[in-house]
């Protein structure tokens, strides 16, 4: 075939040809090479049949280049839509491997693509080129390119599983989420295809401030690691773990309708006008609105209530949290009402947590001496065997669970027990957990009987990434503490050692 008509089939240039071959050739090595014949034409010379069908068969699902000048237009407007920061045309070229002239050529058509969902393509010498234009007219850009293939759909929906199989939270029917990984992965293909990488400076940031989706970016980069057979680095997982992030707190966002008990200091009357006055209010966020006295708090059944809203001070310990209010519920209390309801309730937390998994002092001056002594403890007060403490283990070799904060947040790479819980060891010294220093450890246990799966997320997140709050328990070292963090209170008395 002439180097003339392989140019044109591809839209490119022929020295972007010539390279092309150049690489294929190196790759090729001794299966099969691009011969040049004495006519000035081409032909592929295999040399070794059986291995080069091998090495075909395993190409078979790798993404595909990007080779018409459609396939280049649809796969700028998805890298530029997505992106926010300046971005090189000799940056495009190598994603591409074709030519500055050729991505020149495309960005006239992306400007004319973009033009029409009112966006522009800005340039600065030196800087490079982005677009501009409101977030709503770059993802009708996005919704508009069919760039998106089965191949990166099938690459989601395995990180998605990936997910569920270790964390039990199942996002596999977030068609936001799928969306916004498959924006992301269906460049990122191509990037890991030909060995070029992006820069994340918020990297560090986005593992400190999300722990929980950073941590389950990194068991869905596993996942798409193993589809693609190419490594997935921290600035491509900080970006993964941006879409889970979104998720958790657009899922925390809409929290489910809560069941409350109104307590007034006696007479019906004006427990039911509160009753009413709640239901009008914030009707949306409520399931169940419950009534009683103060002489009938004690024989409540506090295990379907969310809040109480009390018009008296209430002297009994109760395992909810409660906000004292006026008997006409006036503005300000309303205010503060809602703000509670919006916000997923903290308590939901308390049933995976246990004074029997709850140690203020360990002992143990590395990560595996720690992981040792916790996880034959939990596995002494859950029964767990050799199959959880290997899980935990492997999900440790696949990436470090320490974010920051003093924290650590160990679990297994797959979803072990029947029961989810939650173990935390507080150390009495601080120990290196890899890059990170560590005194605080919540090994947690996930499983498909997690009653509210979003708020569990968005609970965890917050208590994860709460500094006084982690402050407050290293303190006092205390699960009295921990319960009032939790229920937005403070306690405190004393624990056992964990040798």
């Amino acid at each position: 075939m002439q180097l003339v008509d392989l140019a044109s089939e591809l839209a490119v240039s022929e020295r972007t040809i010539q390279r092309h071959i150049t690489r294929t050739n190196e790759e090729l090595s001794d299966l099969a090479h691009i011969e040049r014949l004495n006519q000035g034409g081409y032909r592929l010379v295999i040399e070794d049949g059986e291995a080069f069908s091998r090495y075909l068969d395993g190409h078979a699902t790798s993404p595909a280049m990007p080779e018409s000048p459609d396939e280049r237009v649809y796969y700028l407007l998805n890298d530029l839509c997505t992106r926010e920061d300046w971005v090189t045309l000799d940056t495009l070229a190598g994603a591409l491997f074709v030519s500055r002239r050729t991505v020149s050529n495309d960005l006239r058509e992306v400007e004319k693509r973009l033009a029409s969902f009112r966006l522009t393509l800005e340039s600065k010498p030196y800087r490079g080129i982005r677009v501009t234009g409101t977030e709503l007219d770059k993802r009708l850009c996005l919704a508009s390119t069919p760039l998106i293939t089965d191949g990166v759909w099938n690459v989601v929906a395995g990180m998605l599983d990936a997910v569920y199989q270790a964390y039990r939270f199942d996002f596999r029917n977030d068609l936001e989420l799928r969306m916004n990984l498959a924006r992301h992965v269906a460049p990122l293909l191509v990037r890991l295809s030909y060995g070029l990488s992006v820069d994340n400076p918020l990297t560090e940031d986005i593992r400190m401030r999300f722990p929980l989706a950073w941590s389950m970016a990194v068991d869905a980069s596993q996942a798409l690691q193993q589809m693609s057979g190419a490594t997935v680095d921290m600035a491509e997982t900080g970006y993964i773990a941006l879409a889970f992030a979104l998720a958790i707190e657009r899922a925390g966002s809409s929290p489910s309708k809560k069941n409350i008990l109104v307590v007034c200091a006696s007479g019906a009357g004006s427990a039911r006008l509160l009753e009413y006055r709640f239901k009008q209010q914030f009707g949306r966020y409520l399931n169940e609105v419950l009534t009683c006295d103060i002489a009938a708090v004690a024989s409540c059944d506090w295990s379907a209530i969310d809040y109480v809203f009390t018009t008296v001070p209430l002297e009994a310990e109760i395992p909810v949290p409660v906000c004292q209010i006026s008997a006409f519920l006036d503005a300000n209390d309303a205010g503060y009402v809602l703000e509670m309801l919006q916000t997923p309730a903290a308590s939901c937390l308390l049933p995976y947590f246990s004074p029997e998994l709850f140690w203020p002092h360990v002992e143990g001056s590395s990560k595996d001496e720690v992981l040792t002594k916790m996880l034959d403890a939990v596995g002494v007060v859950k029964g767990m065997g050799d199959e959880f403490k290997a899980s935990v283990r492997e999900r440790e070799r696949i990436a470090p669970t320490a974010f920051g904060n003093l924290v650590a947040m160990p679990h297994p790479v797959r979803a072990c027990s029947d029961e989810p819980f939650v173990a935390v060891g507080l150390l009495d010294e601080r120990i290196m957990w890899n890059a990170h220093e560590v005194q605080a450890v919540f090994l947690i246990s996930f499983s498909d009987s997690i009653v509210d799966p979003d708020s569990f997320n968005a609970g965890m997140a917050t208590l994860l990434t709460n500094a006084d709050a982690i402050a407050e328990l290293l303190r006092t070292r205390a699960f009295e503490t921990l319960q009032a963090i939790l229920l937005g209170r403070i306690a405190a008395p004393e624990g056992n050692t964990l040798r």
